[in-house]
C-alpha cells in the first residue's frame, strides 16, 4: 500500500523537520532572553534588586519576547510546515482513488479545501499569536518578575530560565515541546480528519493502524500498530484500554482516570472521533481505511467468532429449576460475565459446581475426593506443557480442590480453569516454570495477570528471594497483579491475596514455602 507509506513518510518527515525548526528558535529565544536580563541590577550578594529601573527593563524584555514570536527565520519555518497539508490532502486523495476508484465531488472538494485552510489558520494563530503567548512568553515573563520581586539570585533566575527554555536534564524545553506538540497533532489530525470524511463516504468498516514508533511512542500507540487491523466495532473496548490481539491474548494498558482514556489520549476521545485523534497530543499513527479483502481472513473469521461468542453471553430468561449452568457455554469470557449477573456467593459457587460436575466434560483423574476434569475443546491439550500443567492441578487435587479445565476458542491456548482459590472456586490461568531467573518468573506472572485476576503458579528451581525480585518487579513497574496460588517442588500449595503482593505481605507468608 503504497499510498499509505507515504501519507507516513509524510508526517514523519514534516515532524522531524518542524522538531529542529523549532529547537533552533528555542535556543535563539534562551540566548536573548539570557542577554536581556544580564542587565538587571543585582547587589554584592548577586541578588536581583527589587527596584523600579528592574521593573521598567522587565518591560522592555517583555515587548523583544512578544516580537520574537513574529522572526523571519520562525515565520518562514512555519511556513514551511503549513505547506504539507496540501501535500497530505493529494497523498490520501491518491490512496482512496487508486484503492476505491473514489474522487471527490465539487462539493466535497470544497469542504476539504475549506477543512485545509481552517486547520492551517489555527496552526498558524498558535504558533504566533495567542498560543504561543499564554503557553510559553507570558510563563517567562512570570519568570523574570518573580525573580525581581523576590530578590532571586541572578544564578537561580538564570538556572530556572535556563530550565523552562532548554528542558531540565536534557528534557524539551517549553518553546520546543509546545510548538512541535501543537504543530504535529494538528497536522495528525488534520490527516485523521480527511480519512473519517472518505470512510463515512465509502462506508468502509476495517482499518489499517500504521504510523512510526519512536522512543517516545505510548505503550497504547505501541500495542495497536503490533495489532494492526482494527474493526469498527472494536474501538469502543480499545478506548477502554483493552486491546484483542490477533493471537486472542487481550492486553490492557494503562488507564489515567482523569480522561478514563489510556495515557496521552486527548480528553473526550469517543469512538466517534478516535479516527481523528488516534493516539493522542503528539501521536503520528493514523487509523487507515481500508476494503475487508486487504484484512487477512484468519482476522475476519476471529472477529466473527468474537461476535458470535458476544452475542450468545447476553442475558437469557431464567432457566427452569434454577440450573445456573444451562445458559452458560463452557468458556471463561460467558462464565465471567455469568458471574456479574448472579448475586449471592451461593449462586456463584453452585455455577462452578454445575460446570465442573457437566457430563460434558471428561474425568482426567481423580485424588482422593477431588478429580481433575477436561472440557474436550481446551486446547491446551496440544501444548508442550501439558503434562506440567496436569501436575499441578493434581498438586490442587490433592489440597482438596476439583479443578476443570474449560473450553477455548479457536488457536487459544491459555490454560483456563476453575480451581479453588481461598476455599472458593474462581477462573485460574495456570503457568509452570523450571527457570531460576527472576525476569521469566516476571514475565509468566505479567502475562498471567493480563489474561486474568488469579495464577495457579508452579516453580520447580527457584528460590525465595529470586521470586521475591520476580513479583517485585511488577510493583515496581506498577504492572497488574492478582490473587497467587503458589506451588512449590513438592507439591504444596499456598494461596496469596493480590493486596498482600502489593502491601509486600506476602514475603512473609512465602518464608520457607520455597
Amino acid at each position: 500500500m503504497a499510498g499509505i507509506k507515504d501519507v507516513i513518510k509524510t508526517l514523519d518527515k514534516a515532524a522531524d523537520g518542524f522538531d529542529s525548526i523549532a529547537n533552533a528558535e528555542q535556543k535563539k529565544i534562551y540566548e536573548e532572553v539570557i542577554t536581556l536580563s544580564k542587565d538587571l541590577e543585582t547587589d554584592i550578594f548577586g541578588r536581583v534588586k527589587q527596584t523600579i529601573t528592574n521593573l521598567k527593563r522587565l518591560n522592555q524584555i517583555k515587548a523583544k519576547l512578544a516580537a520574537l514570536s513574529k522572526d523571519k527565520e520562525w515565520v518562514a519555518g512555519i511556513g514551511k510546515f503549513v505547506k504539507y497539508f496540501d501535500i497530505l490532502q493529494k497523498q490520501q486523495n491518491a490512496y482512496f482513488a487508486e484503492n476505491f476508484h473514489k474522487t471527490l465531488g465539487e462539493s466535497a472538494k470544497k469542504r476539504n479545501e475549506m477543512m485545509k485552510q481552517i486547520a492551517v489558520n489555527n496552526t498558524i494563530e498558535a504558533l504566533m499569536g495567542d498560543g504561543l503567548k499564554a503557553n510559553v512568553t507570558d510563563k517567562l515573563n512570570d519568570i523574570l518578575l518573580r525573580g525581581v520581586t523576590s530578590g532571586a539570585k541572578w544564578a537561580d533566575l538564570q538556572q530556572e530560565l535556563r530550565d523552562h527554555l532548554m528542558g531540565k536534564e536534557g528534557g524539551q524545553g517549553a518553546f520546543a515541546r509546545y510548538a512541535t506538540t501543537y504543530a504535529t497533532t494538528a497536522l495528525s489530525q488534520y490527516t485523521g480528519q480527511n480519512n473519517q470524511m472518505m470512510t463515512k463516504d465509502l462506508g468502509l468498516e476495517w482499518f489499517m493502524y500504521t504510523g512510526s514508533n519512536i522512543e517516545t511512542t505510548r505503550e497504547f500507540c505501541e500495542v495497536l500498530t503490533k495489532k494492526k487491523w482494527i474493526h469498527k466495532s472494536e474501538i469502543p473496548t480499545i478506548l477502554q484500554g483493552k486491546i484483542t490481539m490477533p493471537d486472542g491474548e487481550v492486553v490492557e494498558v494503562p488507564i489515567y482516570k482523569k480522561t478514563n482514556l489510556p495515557y496521552g489520549m486527548i480528553e473526550g476521545t469517543t469512538p466517534e472521533n478516535f479516527q481523528c485523534n488516534c493516539g493522542g497530543w503528539n501521536c503520528r499513527h493514523q487509523l487507515i481505511p481500508v476494503s475487508d479483502a486487504v484484512v487477512p481472513k484468519q482476522i475476519r473469521d476471529r472477529l466473527r467468532i468474537q461476535q458470535k461468542v458476544t452475542e450468545a453471553t447476553k442475558p437469557l430468561p431464567a432457566p427452569a429449576k434454577n440450573v445456573l449452568y444451562s445458559s452458560v457455554l463452557p468458556y471463561a469470557p460467558q462464565i465471567i460475565e455469568k458471574l456479574e449477573q448472579l448475586h449471592t456467593r451461593r449462586e456463584r459457587q453452585k455455577l462452578f459446581e454445575e460446570i465442573i460436575n457437566d457430563d460434558a466434560f471428561n474425568l482426567q483423574f481423580s485424588v482422593g475426593e477431588a478429580k481433575t476434569v477436561v472440557h474436550p475443546d481446551h486446547k491446551g491439550k496440544k501444548s508442550d506443557s501439558w503434562e506440567s500443567t496436569l501436575a499441578m492441578a493434581k498438586d490442587i487435587n490433592k489440597s482438596g480442590s476439583d479443578v476443570a479445565f474449560l473450553a477455548e476458542n479457536d488457536d487459544d491456548s491459555g490454560a483456563d480453569a476453575i480451581a479453588k482459590m481461598f476455599g472458593e472456586y474462581t477462573i485460574v490461568e495456570f503457568k509452570y516454570s523450571e527457570s531460576a531467573k527472576p525476569s521469566t518468573v516476571a514475565h509468566l506472572l505479567l502475562k498471567g495477570f493480563k489474561q486474568g485476576e488469579n495464577i495457579a503458579l508452579k516453580i520447580e528451581n527457584m528460590g525465595y528471594s529470586e521470586l521475591c525480585d520476580a513479583i517485585d518487579y511488577l510493583i515496581r513497574n506498577k504492572h497488574k497483579v492478582g490473587n497467587l496460588k503458589l506451588i512449590n517442588k513438592n507439591g504444596k500449595t499456598k494461596d496469596i491475596y493480590a493486596k498482600d503482593i502489593k502491601s509486600g505481605k506476602y514475603k512473609q507468608k512465602i518464608r520457607g514455602f520455597l
